[in-house]
Parts: structure tokens; C-alpha cells; sequence
């Protein structure tokens, strides 16, 4: 009888982890590598512990990768992470904006008259889309790749309904305030994990009783 594998346990941070939408995607992506265990997830502190039987963690890694979570080992992270997040951010905040302008106009040019299909009302409505949903399409495509019916699977689904039926403004519009509310999202998480970071940081390392 031979004895089972030793079970090790890996810690992951994940930049791109922020809700239960891309915890589930991560769930049903590991669950079909044998060998593993168990998951834990911290969304707060965007830790993954997977506890499993592999000898190497490779494949855990590489399909955490596949998934474009921006996975890194523990204590192995990049020395520029936080510069690389700041620039992300900067980047997502001005592709939002930019959706937002394209949005508004593509419905003000509809609400003047102008057909939604014509020229100018599509190419704004495009612009919108390409500009706010580029992410969520991706997201939505890993989804529907792992059989994980989120809401940027549902979101990717409803816009292209809405495109091929002609109603380019709401499309736009809709895709817009997804992106918003993403990155409002994002920003109340990193408020958080910074206050708890400060609040850490105050604890003093030895105490009197």
C-alpha cells in the first residue's frame, strides 16, 4: 500500500482579484487539475491558498495565467507591483472616461434625430464599447472558455444582442456603466485594504498588560 503524496500548500497573490465573479472563475478553472486539495480565498488581501498533492505547482500557475489574473508567488512578487498597478488603474479610470464621453454623445446624437444606425451614432457607440468593455469582453469570453456563467459572460451576451438588433447607443451606454461600476468597485476594495494596512501597520509589536 503505497502512502498518499504529502499535501503542500501554496499562497498566491492575484492583482486581478477583486469579487466572487473571478473567485468562481478561478474555482471551476483548478477544480479540474487533479492533485488539488483545496482553495481558500482572501478577496480583501487578493490571496489564493491552494492546498494540493502536485509535485511542482506549474500547472496551478500557468493556469492562473491562462486566466490573466497577473498571479504571483508569494514573497515573489515583482518589485515594481505597486507601480504597475497604479499605471493600470490610471489606464482603465481614462478608457472609462473616454467610454462615458463616447456614450453620452452617441445618445445625444440619437436623441437630436439621427438614426441609430447612422454613421456618426456608431462610430461613437463603437468607440464607447471598444474603449469600456474591452476587459469585460475578456472576461466573459474566459468565462464561457470555462463553462462559468458570470455576469461578464451575461454582459458580453447582452451587448452583442444589442449590437446585432441595432440599438448601438443603449449598447454603449450599458457598457459604460458596467465599466463604472467595475471601477468603482475596485477602488472601494483598495480604500479598504489600505485603511486595514494603516491599521496594521499603527500595532505596535510588543504590549505591556
Amino acid at each position: 500500500m503505497t502512502n498518499p503524496a504529502p499535501l503542500k500548500a501554496q499562497i498566491y497573490v492575484i492583482q486581478k482579484m477583486d469579487c466572487p465573479t473571478e473567485e468562481k472563475l478561478i474555482r471551476n478553472r483548478l477544480e479540474s487539475i487533479e492533485g488539488i486539495e483545496d482553495m481558500r480565498f482572501n478577496l480583501m488581501q487578493r490571496e489564493l491558498t491552494v492546498r494540493h498533492s502536485l509535485e511542482s505547482d506549474k500547472d496551478v500557475f500557468s493556469a492562473l495565467t491562462e486566466l490573466n489574473m497577473e498571479p504571483a508567488r508569494k514573497g515573489e512578487e515583482p518589485a515594481d507591483a505597486e507601480e504597475h498597478a497604479a499605471t493600470t488603474s490610471l489606464r482603465t479610470k481614462i478608457l472609462v472616461t473616454v467610454s462615458g464621453v463616447c456614450a453620452a454623445a452617441a445618445e445625444a446624437a440619437s436623441w437630436l434625430g439621427s438614426d441609430d444606425k447612422s454613421a456618426i451614432v456608431m462610430a461613437l457607440a463603437a468607440i464607447a464599447i471598444l474603449t469600456g468593455g474591452i476587459e469585460t469582453a475578456k472576461k466573459g469570453w474566459l468565462a464561457l472558455k470555462t463553462l462559468t456563467l458570470n455576469i461578464n459572460a451575461l454582459m458580453m451576451i447582452a451587448i452583442t444582442g444589442a449590437v446585432f438588433i441595432g440599438e448601438w447607443p443603449e449598447a454603449a451606454m450599458v457598457v459604460f456603466l458596467f465599466a463604472l461600476a467595475e471601477l468603482i468597485e475596485a477602488y472601494s476594495l483598495d480604500r479598504a485594504r489600505n485603511a486595514i494596512r494603516n491599521l496594521m501597520e499603527m500595532t505596535p509589536e510588543t504590549a505591556m498588560v
